[in-house]
């Protein structure tokens, strides 16, 4: 067992950091936390400041259809899972926008989410899945219909 000196304190003794003898030569301690992590992203220079909140791959790909289709893909998810997924997958074509650049990653990433949600109906998670697709299949174009309404210009996909 070491025995405290005089130039560590008794409390320190686990540590076992030297504590300077003079005051007047003190360097200020060291925090372990790195002063850019703790900032907001707001305040670090060249973050962006954007307020949407990061999307998954396959959020990205639910496209925003006219509300009419939107609110049949929901009843179609609801009575068969998969099958209005399946539907808004070939609407990425015509009339829908998404997250992607190019139609062909929505089209396969909303195939892949019908697969998959007609695949796991038997565990209960494929069709919650699927009506949770669908109400944002809804509320996505009731986001659209909200913009068409508000802007003057015409409101073509």
């Amino acid at each position: 067992m070491k025995i405290p000196s005089a130039k560590t304190s008794a409390d320190e003794t686990h540590s076992l950091t030297q504590e300077p003898s003079n005051t007047s030569n003190r360097t200020p301690r060291r925090s372990h936390v790195s002063l850019a992590s703790s900032k907001r992203p707001s305040m670090i220079p060249g973050a962006s400041n954007s307020n949407t909140p990061k999307q998954g791959m396959f959020r990205r790909a639910v496209p925003q259809m006219p509300h009419g289709l939107a609110c049949f893909c929901f009843l179609l998810n609801v009575t068969l899972p998969g099958t209005g997924t399946l539907i808004s997958a070939f609407a990425v074509f015509c009339c829908g926008k998404h997250g992607y650049e190019k139609n062909i990653v929505a089209f396969l990433y909303n195939i892949l989410a019908a697969i998959l949600q007609s695949a796991t109906i038997f565990l209960l998670v494929g069709w919650i899945w699927s009506i949770r697709w669908g109400i944002l299949f809804v509320q996505l174009s009731a986001f659209l219909l909200r913009v068409c309404k508000t802007s003057t210009n015409s409101c073509e996909n």
